[in-house]
């Protein structure tokens, strides 16, 4: 009545149960380790991104800041940290992001920064990665981004500009809520 022979084999393909058993979770830690290897494979691909992003910043950032300060050979021109931080934010920060999800970024920049300028600088680095595509700017929305796709992830890139003419160190955006 319950489909086995008193052999306690299936009548359908004679594969004794315990052999099933093992077959389906051999099948079960297959997929698993496809799906472990995958999510891995798609962080490592967002923390290139946002080292990408960051990369841009600092180097446009640090291009209008000698446009802007010409320096005189007595005085280097400070450290990437004191003119740009990149943070992400959203569900990738948090952790709680899928494969569908996008990237939020906020570049937070010194008061002389402008928004413009930042996001043409990103825009000339990004043209430089054949990973990336479809960049457009949206200066004119409630909230101006730089929006791209880049390994097939939407990402969003926001700047935040600070009053003062260089980011604070040691960063906390916490100090600023």
């Amino acid at each position: 009545p319950d489909g086995l022979t008193p052999a306690g084999f299936s009548v359908i393909d004679a594969t004794p149960p315990h052999k099933l058993e093992l077959q389906q979770e051999r099948a079960f830690n297959d997929w698993f380790r496809r799906e472990v290897e995958k999510d891995h494979c798609e962080d490592a691909q967002r923390r290139r991104i946002l080292e990408f992003v960051q990369e841009s910043v600092e180097k446009t950032v640090q291009a209008l800041f000698a446009s802007n300060f010409p320096s005189s050979s007595d005085s280097p021109p400070p450290p990437p940290h004191e003119l740009s931080v990149v943070l992400p934010f959203g569900s990738f920060r948090i952790g709680v992001h899928d494969a569908q999800s996008d990237m939020d970024i906020v570049a937070v920049v010194p008061e002389w920064v402008r928004r413009e300028a930042l996001f043409d600088g990103i825009r000339s680095c990004l043209s430089t990665c054949s990973d990336c595509t479809c960049v457009q700017a949206l200066l004119s929305a409630r909230a101006p981004v730089l929006k791209f796709l880049m390994f097939g992830f939407s990402v969003d890139v926001a700047v935040a500009i600070l009053i003062y003419e260089r980011v604070p160190v040691p960063f906390s955006p916490h100090a600023f809520i």
